[in-house]
């Protein structure tokens, strides 16, 4: 699992170098705004969810409609079980679990490093109905660095 982690978060390094390029920002700003600490590195984090079936999922959420946290988040879904919707221009859509596929989020931390990035985008998660399924969240956070 440490080896795991390692990849991981060089992964998130490389998706924050490419929204540097896409944003059109010097290489290495983001990571920059995110690297804290006596040892200056990024909050790495890792949150694991399962929801188990309920016959009743059209009447509950499993979460509240939110924004993720923090900056970037690698997101594995049950690659069987729908769950993850985004919510954009005001309708809701389910976002697709692919096999072997990892959906990257962004929080608000990079709208606040570019005022090209808008805030048009909320994403929830329904309650899977009859299908047990679990989500995997890496996610690396802002530091106190973080200039507006």
């Amino acid at each position: 699992m440490k080896e795991y982690r390692v990849e991981l978060k060089k992964l998130g390094h490389k998706v924050m170098e490419i929204m540097d390029e896409n944003l059109g920002l010097p290489k290495g700003y983001i990571k920059n705004a995110f690297d804290v600490g006596v040892d200056n590195t990024t909050f790495f984090g890792t949150k694991v969810s399962h929801y188990p079936p309920c016959p009743n999922s059209e009447k509950i959420n499993a979460l509240r409609a939110h924004t993720d946290v923090g900056g970037v988040v690698l997101l594995f879904q049950d690659d069987e079980v729908k769950g993850l919707q985004m919510l954009k221009d005001g309708v809701w859509t389910d976002v697709q679990p692919l096999k072997n596929a990892i959906v990257i989020n962004t929080g608000p931390t990079p709208q606040v490093l570019d005022t090209k990035v808008e805030n048009t985008v909320k994403d929830a998660v329904k309650y899977p109905k009859f299908v047990l399924g679990t989500t995997c969240l890496f996610i690396l956070n802002k530091s106190s660095n973080l200039k507006n």
